[in-house]
């Protein structure tokens, strides 16, 4: 990538401009649309808890005002380690047009998974598995029991909740950057490394086994079962 792209990006973005006008604007001075899209996901205007997750908000924004750029913005996030699919899980996408690009680019095992693009708790969400690189505004899992496991590495901006699950651990390096709750999970044995829950941390009917763990960073408050 030019080391001058970055620059005018930020120049543009200092007028006032949003990414997808600051896009419109170096297309027009003659720069490649990949080679501007690396430059505006190289340096995302908007903060985020971290800049994978700032990337890949600035993605969703850029896929839901030019969709025909999912492709091309998918790719260059894979490069990056985060999924593509994480641009469908962030407000202000169109349900049916989200749902028409996660039912073409879900590569599977299992039906596509409806909760990352806002359906969740309904029969045709089971799926067994989610694939890794997921940087998400927030998710809700209920009533699959097919899911055995979470990605390690996992981010959050907001929520996450797990309902009636088959999970078996929390993955390693989990950021959460609101809430976590853990409702219903029989199978838990456990916590992987590295997690850090921004908000609370709510357990409710899971194993006393899994209900603390070492190195889990919490900064907000531990709802738990008395005893636990």
């Amino acid at each position: 990538m030019d080391e001058n792209l970055p620059w005018i990006f930020r120049c543009l973005s200092l007028m006032g401009l949003d990414p997808t006008a600051c896009l419109a604007q170096m297309e027009a001075d003659g720069i490649p649309v990949r080679q501007a899209l690396e430059a505006i996901l190289d340096c995302p205007p908007k903060p985020a808890l971290t800049p994978a997750l700032a990337r890949a908000r600035c993605a969703a924004e850029l896929a839901q005002r030019r969709p025909e750029l999912f492709q091309v913005l998918g790719r260059i996030l894979g490069l990056q380690g985060i999924h593509p699919l994480s641009m469908l899980n962030w407000d202000g996408w169109d349900r049916d047009l989200a749902l028409g690009l996660l039912s073409a680019h879900w590569a599977g095992p299992g039906k596509a998974p409806l909760p990352l693009i806002g359906i969740g708790h309904v029969p045709c969400a089971s799926f067994p598995m989610l694939p890794r690189g997921l940087r998400l505004q927030k998710l809700r899992l209920a009533h699959c029991p097919e899911l055995r496991q979470l990605p390690d590495g996992l981010e959050l901006e907001g929520d996450l909740e797990c309902w009636h699950l088959g999970l078996r651990s929390i993955p390693a390096g989990l950021v959460c950057g609101g809430d976590l709750l853990l409702v219903d999970l029989p199978s838990l044995e456990g916590w992987g490394a590295g997690c850090w829950i921004k908000g609370d941390l709510v357990l409710s009917r899971i194993p006393r086994k899994a209900a603390l763990a070492r190195g889990v960073r919490v900064d907000g408050k531990r709802r738990v079962p008395a005893g636990y």
